[in-house]
Parts: C-alpha cells; structure tokens; sequence
C-alpha cells in the first residue's frame, strides 16, 4: 500500500481516524475527537484513507458501507470547505436523515397502502421538517 502515510486521515468502521502506526498485520490509530482513543485495524476491511483535507485516496469499503457513508462524507467536506460552523452541519445532517428515514416510511407504507389506513399517511408526511 504505497499510498499509506503515518498521519493520515482515514475512517474506520465508519469512525475517523489519523494513522498512528502498524502492529503486526494491523494500522494503529487515534480516534479523531473522541479522547484520542487508540484502535487496531485491518488496512483493507471497512477503511477508506483520505489526505490531509480529507480527499479520498482510496476506498476499501463495501458498497453498502460506502451508500451508508456517503451522506457523513458530504457533511465532513462541507464543514471542511467553512460552509457552515459544526453544530449547524449536525443539524441538517439530522433533519435531513429524518426526513430520509420519514421517505422510507411512507415507501414501505405505500407498497402495503390496503392494508394501511389512509390518513396515516398524512399524519407521517406531517413530521417531514
């Protein structure tokens, strides 16, 4: 993994993380914000290594985790390129995942729409912010 500095951002089983070290067949590193917690990781399972700005170097994700991921990635670079202070870019992160999760809803609602009853419904798009 030519591309692997110490000191390198990367998210971790969708944790950030600055490369510390190497252990064995594992990375060391620092949880980033969170009391520099140190973990163990394998280069390749679930990690995707970024620079210094937080670009994408390289991506050993799995699809779904990376699905997962793409929204927090787009909040991070946000907040990296100054368009909102932090506590404004978790706010829409949440309002945007609820109204996300209140979509998914109302889609499982709709494909068994005769056995629910209608104004159900409205009352769930009602909660949308």
């Amino acid at each position: 993994m030519p591309f692997l500095k110490i000191g390198m951002n990367a998210i971790v089983n969708r944790k950030a993380v600055r490369v510390t070290g190497v252990f064995n067949s594992r990375l060391k590193g620092k949880l980033i914000n969170v009391n520099d917690k140190e973990i163990y990781f394998y280069p390749t399972w679930e990690t995707a290594y970024y620079d210094e700005s937080w670009n994408i170097i390289r991506d050993y994700r799995s699809e779904h985790e990376k699905q997962f991921m793409k929204s927090a990635e787009h909040y991070l670079m946000r907040w990296r390129d100054n368009e909102f202070e932090l506590h404004e870019l978790i706010e829409l992160a949440q309002k945007e995942a609820r109204n996300e999760a209140i979509d998914d809803i109302l889609k499982l609602m709709h494909d068994h729409e005769e056995e629910i009853y209608i104004g159900v419904f409205e009352d769930i798009e009602k909660l949308k912010i």
